[in-house]
């Protein structure tokens, strides 16, 4: 079995997501995931 994490970049910054990235290799995952959408995908249009 492999295990992957899929990371949301929605909301967060570049810091947070690098410790989380970190975290999941740390973890020894297979892969890890995330999408280049520049604009919320639910919530608040204007989070960052």
């Amino acid at each position: 079995m492999k295990i992957g994490v899929q990371l949301w970049p929605q909301a967060t910054n570049i810091k947070e997501m690098r410790a989380a990235w970190r975290t999941a290799d740390a973890m020894s995952v297979d892969s890890i995931w995330t999408w280049d959408h520049f604009y919320p995908l639910s919530g608040d249009p204007e989070a960052t």
